[in-house]
């Protein structure tokens, strides 16, 4: 007796079974790679508007003080 193949479009849970066990190596890196975008929107993104507010951006230059600057004397570099 042969095994059915299950048809994708008319029983896809049975299919994706199926493939899971026949050929893992295709079949989980495509679930992998179709679940973390949907993770993305469905759980990071919501999370990050209602439960985290965005942070102060972390600051990438040196302040510069607000008073003139002095111009310095006694080093010989003329």
């Amino acid at each position: 007796m042969k095994t059915e193949i299950p048809n994708m479009y008319e029983r896809p849970l049975r299919w994706m079974h199926y493939r899971a066990h026949t050929s893992p190596h295709l079949f989980w890196p495509v679930v992998i790679g179709l679940g973390i975008p949907l993770l993305e929107f469905g759980v990071v993104m919501p999370i990050r508007r209602l439960i985290y507010k965005d942070h102060e951006p972390v600051q990438l230059t040196y302040p510069l003080p607000a008073r003139e600057r002095v111009e310095l004397t006694g080093f010989d570099d003329e």
